[in-house]
C-alpha cells in the first residue's frame, strides 16, 4: 500500500539549512486529512531566521500582504515568545508521527517537489527524526508536462484551466497543499 501526501512549505529563502522554514502543510491525499505547523512569521526577525534579501523583499511586498496577514494572525505574537528552534523541533515531531498514522510507502507530492522536499528532509534531519517519506517524490507540474504534451518550461497557462486557479489563500502551506492535492487527484487518479 501506498499512501501520498500533498506537501508545501513557506520559507525565507531557497537554500535548506540555511534560509529557514516558516510553515509547512500537508494533505493525505486518500483521506484529506491535513497538517499545518508555523515555525514563524515572515515579519519576525529573530537572530535565528536567515532570510535571503529578495525573498524577504517578495514576501514584504504589497502582493504578498494578504499572505503576511494571514500567518501573523494564525501565529500570533507566539513566535515572538517560543524560540525557533523549540519550534520546528515540536513541528517535525508532529509532522512525523502524522505521516506514520498513515500504512504503507508514504509519497511525497510537491509543486515542485524540487524545492519543497529538500526543506521537509532539513526539518526532520535538523529535529533528529528519520524522514517518514520515501527518497522517491511525484513533482506535479512534471507530471503534467508530461500527460498533457507541455513544455517543462511552461507557465501554468500552457496547462489546463484548472490546474491554474490559485488556492483560496495563496503563499499559506495549508492552502497550497490542499489546491495541489485536488490536482493531483484530478491529474493522477481521475486518469
Amino acid at each position: 500500500m501506498t499512501s501520498y501526501f500533498s506537501v508545501d512549505v513557506e520559507t525565507t529563502g531557497t537554500v535548506p539549512g540555511y534560509h529557514s522554514l516558516l510553515s509547512v502543510g500537508a494533505v493525505e491525499i486518500e483521506s484529506g486529512d491535513t497538517f499545518h505547523r508555523i515555525m514563524a512569521c515572515v515579519d519576525s526577525h529573530t537572530n535565528s531566521l536567515t532570510w535571503d534579501a529578495s525573498t524577504m523583499e517578495w514576501w514584504n511586498s504589497n502582493e504578498q500582504e494578504q499572505a503576511r496577514l494571514r500567518l501573523r494572525a494564525l501565529l500570533g505574537e507566539t513566535n515572538r515568545l517560543i524560540d525557533y528552534g523549540i519550534l520546528m523541533l515540536n513541528a517535525a515531531e508532529d509532522f512525523f508521527h502524522w505521516v506514520n498514522e498513515y500504512p504503507g510507502e508514504h509519497i511525497f507530492v510537491g509543486w515542485p517537489a524540487s524545492f519543497d522536499y529538500p526543506f521537509v528532509q532539513h526539518l526532520f534531519l535538523k529535529s533528529g527524526y528519520t524522514s517518514p517519506f520515501s527518497h522517491r517524490t511525484f513533482d506535479i507540474k512534471s507530471f503534467a508536462a508530461g500527460k498533457f504534451n507541455v513544455e517543462i518550461e511552461a507557465s501554468r497557462d500552457a496547462l489546463p484551466d484548472f490546474m491554474s486557479e490559485k488556492p483560496e489563500f495563496p503563499h499559506d502551506a495549508l492552502s497550497d497543499a490542499l489546491k495541489q492535492a485536488e490536482v493531483f487527484r484530478d491529474i493522477y487518479f481521475d486518469q
